[in-house]
């Protein structure tokens, strides 16, 4: 009666005799796989990524003459985190850029940074859309600001 490691071992021969047989097969197929990949890797389109960073200023309600410097509340970035993927900022980038771009908004970390990133087949127009974004919610915000302060 042959042992369990007897049969262990005959089974393992008889894959290896198997693929011995079979080589050229899967060789075949390993260079076909190769080569359809390679050219999948030449013939696609390049993607670029374009990142900016904005760093998120505490929320004033009043001018503060003397005392300490405020600080940033979570409250504060997660804000500013929404209005800088809102429809006002996004409507305006749209009608400056003439088309819809897709950018992805995130905190960096535990940071006062808020991350700006979008990729295109243009590392010039993923560029320009990063910088668009971040001009257009920088301008957002400073017009919010002043009519707060003139109110």
């Amino acid at each position: 009666m042959p042992t369990d490691e007897a049969i262990l071992e005959f089974d393992l021969w008889r894959y290896i005799r198997i693929i011995g047989r079979r080589k050229w097969w899967i060789i075949g197929v390993a260079i076909l796989g190769l080569l359809a990949g390679s050219a999948y890797a030449y013939t696609a389109p390049k993607k670029y990524t374009a990142t900016a960073l904005l760093q998120v200023e505490p929320a004033r309600g009043s001018i503060i003459i003397t005392g300490p410097t405020p600080t940033v509340a979570p409250s504060d970035v997660s804000t500013q985190l929404q209005l800088l993927t809102s429809s006002a900022v996004e409507s305006v980038v749209s009608t400056a850029l003439h088309f819809h771009p897709t950018v992805a908004a995130t905190q960096v970390g535990a940071t006062d940074v808020l991350s700006i990133t979008t990729s295109n087949t243009s590392p010039t127009q993923a560029a320009l859309i990063v910088n668009a974004y971040a001009k257009n919610f920088v301008s957002y915000e400073r017009e919010i600001a002043v009519k707060t302060l003139t109110s």
